[in-house]
């Protein structure tokens, strides 16, 4: 038997039953400008070192701490003793990258149906999120690539979302920034949004039956 496929929700189709909506971070909930990175850590520390401290090809910081192959303490200090750039520093321009966009977390503060997250990210980001995006409260499970190294789109971290929801793929609706992430889940049967602006997000969870202000 042929693998079933998935598209879209469209105008003019039933109206689906959201039991879960699973939100990314990056580019939804919030904001993200490396340029305020750069310049907070040139600012502390007199030093343009910030794509040699994050992204430099052979230590893979970052893409190690999202993939959880190294602990947040274990990478500031080897940064650390690499580049003389002090913990409290680094991690000050990690998070300086980071926006909340206050439109956003209205709406999901504003839903009736259960949230979770489901987010490519580390240990620096995601406690700087959870102390600072305002929706802590109302976040059943928070799904962290470095948690559970895995990384969407891979199937597993949609998986993992799934089980510890106790959801099912036709009942999740997913709001995400990149497309290959949205294709991920629409394959595993959970219908999914690309984010672009809050107006159409907005209209996406009412034409989903979502109450919303």
């Amino acid at each position: 038997m042929d693998a079933p496929t998935y598209r879209r929700f469209a105008p003019g189709d039933p109206t689906p039953r959201v039991g879960l909506v699973l939100w990314d971070l990056g580019g939804v909930v919030v904001d993200v400008d490396l340029d305020r990175g750069r310049a907070e850590l040139l600012r502390r520390t007199g030093r343009d070192v910030f794509e040699a401290a994050f992204f430099d090809p052979e230590t893979r910081l970052k893409e190690r701490l999202d993939r959880g192959e190294l602990t947040a303490e274990a990478g500031l200090n080897a940064l650390q003793e690499r580049l003389g750039v002090a913990p409290v520093d680094a991690i000050a321009a990690w998070n300086a990258v980071l926006t909340v966009r206050p439109e956003v977390t209205a709406l999901i503060l504003a839903l009736a149906v259960p949230v979770g997250v489901i987010s490519n990210a580390d240990p620096v980001h995601a406690a700087f999120i959870r102390a600072n995006a305002g929706i802590d409260s109302v976040v059943q499970h928070w799904t962290w690539s470095y948690e559970h190294r895995a990384m969407k789109p891979d199937a597993a971290l949609f998986e993992r979302a799934l089980e510890v929801h106790d959801a099912a793929p036709p009942e999740v609706l997913l709001i995400d920034d990149r497309e290959d992430n949205v294709a991920a889940a629409l394959a595993l049967g959970m219908d999914a949004v690309r984010y672009t602006t809050p107006s159409d997000l907005h209209l996406a969870l009412r034409a989903r039956g979502l109450a919303l202000p």
